[in-house]
């Protein structure tokens, strides 16, 4: 599932929320209302549990994080500018191999990468 397939799942559900609390705090009895206010938390318990993992591009990547690419020792400390730059433990090929022990993942927070260059983020994102 892709990330923003998940963020509009997850904000329809909030919004079906919000309606349905409203509602059923107006009515009295068991309403129609009612099952949508318990479909949406159903619905929200369903993507945070079952799919904590999107968006995500590598085992290892926090949520708030961008995963760079895979690099060596040198090319960590003198070809990647970001301040908030973090080492990884094990690289991964495209096919899910791990890759030699002289070469880590290198993850960057998201809000850096945005506020410096909005279109390196989404091309990072759409890998």
């Amino acid at each position: 599932m892709s990330r923003k397939l998940f963020l509009f799942i997850g904000a329809l559900s909030l919004i079906l929320f919000f309606i349905s609390a409203s509602h059923v705090s107006s009515s009295k009895g068991f309403t129609n209302w009612d099952l949508t206010y318990l479909f949406s938390i159903f619905i929200i318990f369903l993507l945070t549990f079952f799919f904590p993992d999107v968006g995500k591009k590598h085992p290892e990547q926090i949520l708030d994080e961008v995963f760079i690419g895979n690099s060596d020792e040198n090319g960590f400390i003198n070809n990647i500018g970001w301040k908030t730059k973090r080492r990884g433990e094990v690289a991964y090929d495209k096919n899910g191999k791990p890759l030699s022990k002289y070469t880590f993942p290198v993850f960057v927070k998201r809000w850096e990468i945005e506020n410096d260059d909005p279109k390196t983020l989404k091309r990072l994102e759409a890998k």
